[in-house]
């Protein structure tokens, strides 16, 4: 067992990936990021992915296929595949998010 410190990058720019680097498997990852009012981020798990997005600060207006709706504190949603949304800070200046994957059934890391 190995102790990821997450906590050492909670405040830097973009997002912080624990990965195959830090575990040394492909089987799963974990995201931790946020943005900036004024900012956006797209997310797509690609294909033979599958990731849940939480909201862990703030509010996120996510938009899906030209449908909008805002994701508050607690909140996730579930992507899989090609599914393609972006997220904006809503009515706040800055929004933590955290993102849980790892391969579809049937699928191979290659």
């Amino acid at each position: 067992m190995k102790v990821i410190n997450i906590k050492d990058n909670l405040y830097r720019e973009g997002e912080y990936l624990v990965g195959f680097e830090q575990t040394g498997s492909h089987a799963c990852y974990f995201i931790y990021g946020f943005i900036k009012k004024g900012n956006m981020r797209e997310i797509s798990p690609g294909e033979g992915h599958e990731e849940i997005i939480a909201v862990i600060e703030g509010s996120l207006e996510m938009t899906y296929k030209n449908e909008s709706i805002v994701l508050n504190k607690g909140q996730s949603i579930y992507l899989k595949g090609e599914e393609s949304i972006t997220l904006r800070p809503y009515n706040c200046d800055l929004a933590i998010y955290v993102i849980a994957g790892g391969h579809s059934e049937h699928s191979h890391h290659h």
